[in-house]
C-alpha cells in the first residue's frame, strides 16, 4: 500500500452488525490492499447495542487504516454517512454498507469509474432486492420525487455503493 496522501476514503455506517463485521471488513481490507492504493476506512458505529463496538476496537488494533467514529445513540443512516464523509481525508470518497450484502469489489468498481474521469459521482442500483411490495412502492415513489424536483433520473435513489471526487463532495455543501 502507498503511504500518503490518502486516495480513497471508504465510509461505512454500522448498526448492530456484530455477526458480520470481521468477515465484511476482512474482505474490504483484502480488496483495497490488492489494489495498492492509499486508503482509509471510516466506520461509524451508529449507536449499536450489540458487540459491534468491541469487534471494531479489535479490528482497529490490527488495521491502521481503520478509523472508527462512535455514536452513543443512533443518528440514522444519513447522519452516519454525513459524519463519516466529513471526517474523510481522501481525494475520492465512497460509502457502502457493513452488512455484507454487496461484494467488497463493488465499491472499487464505482471508484474506478470516478477515478477514470468519466463521472464526478457514481452510484449503483440494487438489482436483486428482497424487499416487499410496500418497500418497492416507496422506492418507486421516491425516485419519481427526485426526478420531478431535481431532474435526476434514477431507479434506486438509495442504491450503494457510491463514490465521488472530493470536489463533487464539496460542491454538495452538506451541513
Amino acid at each position: 500500500m502507498n503511504t500518503h496522501p490518502i486516495e480513497l476514503s471508504c465510509v461505512i455506517p454500522a448498526y448492530n452488525e456484530e455477526p458480520c463485521l470481521r468477515k465484511v471488513f476482512g474482505e474490504i481490507f483484502a480488496a483495497l490492499d490488492a489494489r495498492a492504493i492509499a486508503y482509509e476506512v471510516i466506520v461509524i458505529n451508529n449507536g449499536s447495542v450489540d458487540g459491534s463496538a468491541h469487534v471494531l476496537s479489535d479490528l482497529q488494533r490490527s488495521c491502521p487504516q481503520l478509523k472508527v467514529i462512535y455514536f452513543e445513540t443512533n443518528r440514522g443512516y444519513g447522519g452516519a454517512i454525513h459524519s463519516g464523509m466529513a471526517a474523510a481525508a481522501g481525494s475520492f470518497i465512497g460509502f457502502t454498507a457493513a452488512d455484507g450484502e454487496l461484494p467488497a469489489e463493488s465499491l472499487l468498481r464505482v471508484f474506478d469509474e470516478v477515478k477514470s474521469g468519466r463521472a464526478d459521482l457514481c452510484k449503483t442500483r440494487r438489482l436483486r432486492r428482497h424487499d416487499g411490495f410496500f418497500r418497492k412502492l416507496l422506492t418507486f415513489g421516491y425516485a419519481r420525487v427526485v426526478r420531478i424536483f431535481f431532474g435526476i433520473i434514477t431507479r434506486d435513489v438509495n442504491g450503494y455503493p457510491v463514490c465521488m471526487t472530493r470536489a463533487a463532495y464539496e460542491r454538495l455543501h452538506l451541513t
